[in-house]
Formats: structure tokens, C-alpha cells, sequence
């Protein structure tokens, strides 16, 4: 039995995801013999859409079981910086038996959930990587030349300093047209 799957990666953050594997888990799972499941994990490298299929082997007199269903999620293993797909999705093998009642063929319904009446080709669980690198620019900021605080003297500083430059003048005549009498 195959099950088609989707694993769509988003970048939030102003960083781009590396290479990343997700696993996925079935569970409530009905067979109870020997039985194998492989490609549950995609691998993969940046944003996109990656596609596998979960495979189950299964011995004939067990498919049984699996027409009764079961669970299929994403494993969350906990990466810094990765949002993960909370989406399960509810499996049934469609079997198809021969004139001597042995299953001769398997298909797949994928539903969100088990009394649901919608059918999906694929199951699509969706990651989200919002990591947000922080830059260092090592360039210096230059420091700027302190400010010489003056002090704020308005229209009355300009008008004392011509009052005063007059009185010097006044001074000046005053002790030259002295001196030139004796």
C-alpha cells in the first residue's frame, strides 16, 4: 500500500531553511503480523514542495486490517526555529479482490478524518522555518566632533556688546584728547 504525501516548506524569517529531514508516524494502526513501513521521512533542502509515499508491506491475510484505518501525522522532533504541521490525516487501504476473494490490488482513501465524505489524492503537511539572522556590519560608526555648548544670549547680548564698544571708544577719546592737553 502506498500513500502519497506532500511536505511543503515556507520560509518566515529573513534566513532560508538548510536541509532538514521529517519524519512521520502512523498510528491506531491495525496491523498486528509482520509488516514494514518505509519512506515515512522526506528529506529535505530550502522552501518548496518535496513528494514521497509511505509504503507499508503487509501479508496478504493482514490487508485486512488496514481497511479499518488509521493515523497519520508529523513527527515533532523539536527544531529550533521550524513551526510544524499539526495536519493528521485519517488512511483506509481500498482493497480489490479476485474471483478466489485474494486481494489483488490496494488503493488508498485519505481523508482529514475518519467519518469524513472528502477524499485527497495526497496528504500535505506544511513546515514553517522563521529564523531571523542578525547582521554585524564590522564597519565603524564614526563618532561625531563635540559641540561647543555658547551661551544663548538673545537681542540683549548683542546690545550690551554694542553699549560696551561704545563705552570703550568714549574711554579711548577721553584719555587721548587728555594726554594731548598737557
Amino acid at each position: 500500500m502506498e500513500i502519497p504525501f506532500e511536505k511543503i516548506v515556507q520560509q518566515s524569517g529573513n534566513s532560508a531553511p538548510s536541509s532538514a529531514t521529517f519524519q512521520f508516524e502512523l498510528y491506531d494502526f491495525g496491523a498486528s503480523g509482520d509488516y514494514r513501513v518505509s519512506g515515512n521521512a522526506v528529506s529535505t533542502n530550502g522552501t518548496g514542495t518535496f513528494s514521497g509515499s509511505i509504503v507499508i508491506e503487509v501479508p496478504e491475510n493482514d490487508l485486512g486490517n488496514l481497511s479499518e484505518g488509521f493515523w497519520v501525522r508529523e513527527v515533532n522532533d523539536g527544531k529550533v526555529d521550524w513551526s510544524y504541521a499539526p495536519e493528521t490525516w485519517f488512511v483506509q487501504a481500498e482493497l480489490a479482490y479476485d474471483a478466489t476473494q485474494m486481494p489483488q490490488q490496494v488503493g488508498v482513501w485519505i481523508r482529514k478524518a475518519a467519518d469524513e465524505n472528502q477524499f485527497y489524492k495526497t496528504m500535505t503537511f506544511t513546515n514553517v522555518y522563521t529564523y531571523n539572522e542578525v547582521y554585524y556590519d564590522p564597519t565603524p560608526i564614526p563618532t561625531p566632533a563635540p559641540q561647543i555648548d555658547l551661551p544663548q544670549t538673545g537681542d540683549n547680548g548683542m546690545l550690551a556688546f554694542g553699549i560696551a564698544l561704545l563705552l570703550l571708544a568714549a574711554a579711548t577719546c577721553m584719555a587721548t584728547l587728555c594726554t594731548k592737553k598737557h
